[in-house]
């Protein structure tokens, strides 16, 4: 089967173009959608000069271990007839792309750097401010990897060592570019950025897009072709795999293993507030109603049984012995429902959240 490569894939340029305001764009799709590959290439159209986030220093040095297959400009060295390799810059912890000679040497400035999350706090100093763009690709992780539940706040770190004072002057600000394939929307730079519930309302949608005007934010949740899924569903692995959560997740759009089922609006008629959860400065109230049914959400309101501050330590602890197991139960029965979905996360998954 022949396919046009511009039929299928996806150019970032179109979503800068379309939201030139935006400093954060997270964007995420099925897998082989090309979203790496259209950031780079648009960073090198446009001669800017990038950073290539990874998640850890593993990552890093298998993109600096010398095998061009790993890296991320193998498809656009086919593409384009170049010959892009990276090369370690410091160590194994800083490294960098840039063209390469016939010897497979280094030949001309540094295209971008690469680096891992930890990487600046263990090269104190190294200045990476004349980069325009960081690229933070695979921000959502792999259900089997083990990551740092405060991995949002390292991002924000970075990107502030980054960015340095270029705002006050007179630059523009740095961007930074999130790519994905949607694993789980419960994610560290999600839940750092309280951009679950925003996430949630896109994928409820059916919308593409979700521009977060006043933060600068764009969401964009890449809707895939009919010619692209026909021919992804033409290859022998998903005709193997047919019907699978794993093939659905391959050419799916959305975070098909989230479970939305107590999400939803509910008129608080009948209803009681019981409780008050203060989480990250936010107010969630807990109500009940006659038939024992429960509902969490923003309206305001005096609770009977008390208020929890969870970023005490014994507020923790005691909302967890006194309620969270029982409310755990209700959500589980299908008795209790949630206004967004990070209220639900923290009540069904408390124990991942707050060390008791």
């Amino acid at each position: 089967m022949t396919t046009s490569k511009t039929d299928f894939y996806y150019e970032i340029r179109k979503d800068v173009e379309k939201y030139p305001d935006a400093w954060n764009l997270n964007v995420y799709s099925g897998r082989t959608t090309g979203k790496t590959y259209g950031a780079l290439c648009y960073c090198m159209d446009h001669n800017i000069k990038f950073i290539f986030l990874k998640r850890t220093k593993e990552d890093v040095e298998l993109l600096l271990s010398g095998n061009s297959d790993f890296s991320p400009f193998k498809s656009i060295n086919r593409d384009r007839h170049i010959n892009v390799q990276a090369f370690k810059v410091y160590k194994s912890y800083i490294g960098g792309f840039a063209y390469a000679d016939a010897d497979g040497k280094k030949n001309g400035d540094w295209l971008g750097y690469i680096v891992d999350l930890g990487a600046v706090a263990r090269v104190k100093g190294f200045d990476m401010s004349d980069c325009d763009i960081m690229i933070f690709d695979e921000f959502i992780p792999q259900p089997w990897e083990r990551i740092n539940p405060k991995e949002g706040r390292a991002i924000l770190s970075l990107y502030m060592t980054v960015s340095r004072d270029r705002e006050m002057r007179g630059r523009p600000a740095l961007q930074l570019w999130c790519l994905a394939n949607p694993e789980t929307i419960n994610n560290p730079w999600f839940r750092e950025m309280k951009l679950t519930d925003n996430a949630v309302d896109l994928e409820m949608s059916g919308e593409e897009y979700k521009y977060i005007e006043d933060r600068g934010i764009l969401l964009h949740k890449i809707k895939m072709s009919k010619e692209f899924t026909d021919a992804m569903q033409e290859m022998k692995i998903m005709k193997a795999m047919k019907g699978t959560e794993w093939a659905d997740s391959t050419i799916g759009e959305g975070f098909i293993f989230d479970d939305f089922s107590n999400i939803g609006k509910r008129s608080l008629k009948g209803f009681k507030c019981q409780l008050e959860l203060i989480y990250r400065r936010d107010h969630w109230y807990i109500y009940q109603n006659d038939d024992g049914e429960w509902y969490c959400c923003r309206s305001r309101a005096t609770p009977a049984l008390g208020t929890f501050d969870l970023s005490k330590d014994n507020d923790q602890r005691k909302f967890y012995a006194e309620y969270q197991i029982d409310l755990r139960q209700e959500c589980t029965d299908g008795r209790m429902m949630f206004q967004s979905y990070e209220m639900y996360n923290i009540i069904v998954n408390f124990r991942k959240y707050f060390k008791l």
